[in-house]
């Protein structure tokens, strides 16, 4: 009979063990299996493909340079945790204008960083690993952090002029930041397989410049993703390149899938991916796409697979850019479809 019990032990611990690797793995960085949900034509073949032949990747935009043909009107954007920002369209957000400022000394802190006090300013610091927010209301500025911020609590925090990647590593970290409650203004993501996260509500990401690299197939890169994502989410006004990321390895700057209630996606330059804009609903959820850039031909399929009877969409036009980001051209407007 003890020889029963203990074996009968034995198991529920087994199962029990189970269970909590499968809710870590469900929440890790790429979320593989259920992002296969809205795979793109290279996995679901159009019919014109099913013979075996591989679409074609359209070709690269032209990066010729011009005067930026972008609306110079002002737009006043007031995120919930940080000052009135105003910005102009015109000047989309690139390595030399987001991240920490030129001139900022930093002190480094060796590996992995706990934030634990609320209210605590982390300023100016240089974190070869990651940092964790285990406090409330935490301020990171003017710093470099090398494998992304995490508050795996649902711990609100803010992020302004601070540079996340490591500097000569392509494909990492797995995700910028995440995965709820937090603001980005300014944030300079490099060499990041993964941007930010959403998977909760109260995140706004504004005047940003995220920059995708991944060598490695099994990436699933994203710009921004929205996995089991909330309400009040907002992206304005960032600039989000995939190029850097093998074709394998794209999903779309922009994927909001897996239950994702809301996304306000207003004013950004989108670039590349297998499709740029990837936004699926649910019933009950807000979704507005309006006032973006997508750079025409950089996308590996199309520009656009949505659910668009279930967005709000408006002034979305296609361009062209040079290598600073710059509009070059206005080819036209971009339909949902």
């Amino acid at each position: 009979m003890r020889r029963f019990l203990w074996i009968a032990a034995l198991a529920l611990a087994l199962v029990a063990a189970v269970g909590l690797s499968s809710s870590a793995e469900a929440r890790r960085g790429h979320y593989l299996r259920l992002k296969t949900s809205k795979l793109p034509s290279a996995w679901h073949p159009d019919p014109s493909t099913r013979s075996g032949t591989s679409p074609t990747p359209s070709a690269s935009p032209s990066l010729s340079v011009s005067p930026s043909s972008s609306p110079t009107s002002s737009r006043i954007v007031s995120p919930s945790a940080s000052p009135t920002l105003t910005y102009q369209q015109s000047e989309w957000p690139n390595a030399s204008n987001t991240g920490v400022p030129a001139g900022t000394v930093l002190t480094d802190i060796k590996g992995d960083y706990h934030a634990r006090t609320p209210g605590e300013h982390v300023t100016a610091k240089r974190v070869t690993g990651g940092l964790i927010v285990d406090a409330d209301n935490v301020v990171v500025e003017r710093s470099e952090v090398w494998d992304g911020i995490y508050n795996g609590a649902s711990h609100p925090f803010t992020v302004v002029d601070t540079t996340i990647g490591f500097p000569n590593t392509c494909g990492g970290p797995h995700s910028t930041m995440g995965d709820n409650n937090y603001t980005a203004i300014r944030v300079y993501a490099r060499n990041v397989s993964e941007g930010p996260r959403n998977s909760g509500d109260n995140i706004l990401v504004q005047d940003s410049f995220i920059k995708l690299c991944s060598n490695d197939p099994m990436d699933h890169s994203d710009g921004f993703q929205g996995y089991l994502g909330g309400r009040n989410v907002r992206v304005i006004h960032n600039t989000i390149d995939q190029r850097g990321v093998i074709p394998a390895a794209q999903t779309a700057p922009v994927f909001i899938s897996d239950d994702s209630k809301e996304i306000i996606l207003r004013d950004n330059l989108l670039i590349s991916g297998s499709m740029t804009i990837r936004v699926y609903a649910v019933p009950g959820g807000r979704y507005e796409v309006t006032g973006n850039r997508v750079v025409n031909e950089a996308w590996q399929f199309r520009p656009v697979d949505s659910d668009c009877g279930s967005i709000a969409w408006s002034n979305n036009l296609l361009v062209t850019v040079d290598a600073n980001y710059a509009v070059t051209s206005t080819i036209g407007p971009l339909t949902c479809r």
